[in-house]
């Protein structure tokens, strides 16, 4: 795992095949195998600029309950119990 501070309330985690931006300590986009995915702007004009720091194009953006449907979803890959034979 790897945490970076890309600027002040603006860090992103990497883990496996996700990495996770967040603005303050809130998830606002993620990439999991070389997709994108920013969630729309619910918040202020720094968190704006983080999503822009991140693509500018707000056209790719998506609502909060499908962005959090897909984080939970994709974490659930990076967490997911390996089986063992017996």
């Amino acid at each position: 795992m790897r945490l970076k501070q890309i600027k002040s309330n603006f860090s992103l985690v990497s883990m496996g095949h996700i990495t996770i931006w967040f603005s303050y300590e809130t998830p606002i986009a993620f990439s999991s195998y070389g997709q994108i995915f920013i969630h729309k702007n619910d918040w202020g004009p720094t968190t704006g600029k983080h999503l822009n720091h991140i693509n500018p194009d707000k056209n790719i953006r998506m609502d909060g309950d499908k962005f959090e449907k897909l984080l939970r979803h994709n974490m659930g890959l990076v967490f997911a119990p390996v089986s063992r034979a017996s």
